[in-house]
């Protein structure tokens, strides 16, 4: 009786299930250690009176997911699939008489449905014990929604790079390749377009991470916290896993089962795969060597792009060798070499002669939300005095100013950091000389900077800095006074001022900086003949956020004669000036 060649494949999808559930088994029982400790500490929080921290411990148990997910997916898929990497496996699988593409679905399946029973296990769990946690049925729909979404993006995915791939290691580097490669890249370029450009912080590259499906995954499951779940973003990634699953079962049905142990099964996917991993991996081995002799190449483009052309190069070629079984393989790979050695030129190219536009950028006022302006510390939010900030920052600009400075102390680093309406982060660093003959010079980036702190925004700036730490919001605000006794001590003396004396010290200060501007603040004593060996620091951590502001005031008879006056008063103290010190 002759065989025929069959599209039904169930029996294979529950052998499959059953041989590889010990994959889910394993996911199931990680996944309970952070669960029974959010249960716990859950129920701790609604026993306190807080009602909602069961939810908000859910929500860090989502991102926590994405990598349990990750990796659970990519394990389920490769243990299901693991024969198309065996040259004695794969033709046997070949000349079972079922379809190919009912086959590979089946298999697919079988990694995709035990993860998502184990899922409905632990929402069975959370349904059963959240209860006491605060942690209600909806909160538990939604984790059990976000996790199975994550395994059909993450499986279809896997599946993908399984059916083009001819070895499991190759198949692992294009998961890992696909889910973080275009974040890392674009965290290496800003590596280098900062050593090419050292006043370049962060740059002002559009944001790609929505390319990186992981990456991007735990940084909008972050804003669950926020009551905020990314649905569009998990139902786009799940559509993606799903064509994924589309074309790798098409070409499931076309791959050449001889290439089981090669790199790749198909030809042009070894094309571009290997130039991106030689772009990618290039760049980190030239920040690596780049970061050893960070103090000679600084500024430098000739040195620089030099050494990521080389390393992308080298990179492609060892890639290759190794894959293809020697060097001998290289013979055929000059094609894939030229392109390798094009694109890292032409990155080099356009990172020395600031072809995007990074180091000339300037935000637009409109475009800004808020902008702060490091040493001194200063948080602008009005139009007015973002505009002055960009006003400051486009004479930097025009100046041709860096953050490299000669090691003079009369040398001010000067950090801008602007935060735009799209919550995009963008931050330069500069060094401004402000020596006394830089300060004679109207024309000076010294000048510039003085005029821009004696402004009516930087003065209102730093007298709302100084009343919400010192009147409004105490709590996280730290004060204290430092002085150098007599001019043969050899340590200064440091006294805090205590709550009390907040208020009174507030009045003190605005009046100098109302009168002088937040020039008072500018702290550096060789500038003005009037200093004294003191300085007077208000530190608080802003509400909201964890970030620790510091106004730091060089204690001056020209710039602050109200605050001298007061704390001479208050502590009978003797300040001595600088220029006395040894």
């Amino acid at each position: 009786m002759s065989s025929r060649t069959s599209s039904s494949s169930i029996g294979i999808f529950g052998d499959a299930c059953l041989r590889r559930a010990h994959v889910a088994a394993a996911y199931l029982l990680i996944w309970l250690v952070p669960l029974l400790s959010l249960l716990y500490r859950g129920r701790a929080m609604a026993d306190g009176g807080m009602e909602a921290g069961g939810q908000q411990l859910l929500a860090f148990s989502s991102v926590l997911g994405v990598f349990l997910t990750l990796v659970a997916s990519y394990a389920a898929v490769l243990r299901n699939f693991n024969f198309a990497f065996d040259r004695v496996a794969a033709p046997f699988y070949g000349s079972l008489p079922i379809r190919r593409r009912p086959l590979f679905r089946s298999l697919l399946l079988a990694s995709l449905v035990p993860l998502l029973l184990a899922n409905l296990v632990l929402a069975l769990l959370l349904l059963v014990l959240g209860g006491m946690a605060a942690i209600g049925p909806m909160d538990v729909l939604v984790w059990f929604a976000e996790q199975g979404l994550m395994c059909v993006t993450f499986c279809g995915i896997a599946s993908l790079c399984m059916v083009v791939s001819g070895r499991a290691s190759v198949a692992t580097t294009l998961f890992c390749m696909v889910n973080g490669y275009v974040a890392v890249v674009q965290w290496g370029v800003r590596q280098v377009v900062s050593i090419l450009a050292p006043s370049v912080v962060d740059g002002s590259f559009p944001s790609l991470a929505w390319a990186s499906p992981a990456v991007y995954l735990v940084r909008s499951l972050s804003s669950f916290q926020s009551g905020r779940v990314p649905w569009r973003v998990l139902l786009a990634y799940a559509l993606v896993g799903v064509v994924c699953t589309v074309v790798a079962t098409e070409l499931s049905a076309r791959r050449d089962l001889e290439r089981a142990g090669d790199a790749f099964a198909f030809r042009p996917v070894h094309e571009v795969a290997s130039v991106l991993f030689a772009l990618a991996a290039g760049l980190g081995v030239s920040l690596v060597i780049l970061a050893l002799f960070v103090d000679f190449v600084a500024g430098s483009p000739l040195v620089v792009g030099a050494v990521v052309v080389a390393s992308c190069a080298l990179v492609y070629c060892v890639a290759e060798a190794g894959v293809g079984g020697g060097i001998t393989a290289l013979r055929g790979r000059k094609a894939g070499l030229a392109v390798t050695v094009a694109v890292s030129a032409a990155f080099a190219v356009c990172c020395a002669t600031d072809a995007m536009g990074v180091v000339r950028y300037v935000p637009s006022v409109d475009d800004v939300k808020s902008v702060s302006v490091n040493n001194p510390s200063l948080t602008f939010e009005s139009r007015e005095g973002i505009s002055q900030v960009v006003g400051l920052h486009k004479s930097l600009v025009a100046s041709g100013a860096t953050n490299l400075a000669d090691g003079s102390s009369d040398y001010n680093t000067v950090d801008i950091a602007y935060t735009l309406r799209d919550g995009t982060l963008i931050r330069r660093e500069y060094a401004i000389d402000l020596s006394s003959k830089s300060l004679s010079d109207k024309e000076s980036m010294g000048s510039v900077f003085r005029s821009f702190l004696q402004s009516a925004a930087a003065s209102d700036a730093a007298c709302s800095m100084l009343r919400r730490s010192l009147i409004e919001d105490t709590s996280a605000t730290d004060v204290s006074l430092d002085y150098c006794p007599s001019s043969d001590a050899i340590t200064w003396h440091s006294e805090s001022i205590p709550v009390t004396d907040y208020k009174a010290l507030e009045a003190a200060l605005e009046q100098d900086v109302r009168a002088h501007g937040a020039w008072a603040v500018s702290g550096l004593q060789g500038s003005d003949d009037a200093a004294f060996a003191a300085s007077l620091s208000v530190g608080a951590t802003m509400p909201g956020t964890y970030d620790y502001q510091v106004l730091t005031f060089t204690l001056s008879e020209s710039r602050t004669p109200n605050t001298v006056k007061w704390l001479k008063q208050r502590y009978q103290v003797a300040f001595i000036k600088a220029s006395e010190t040894s």
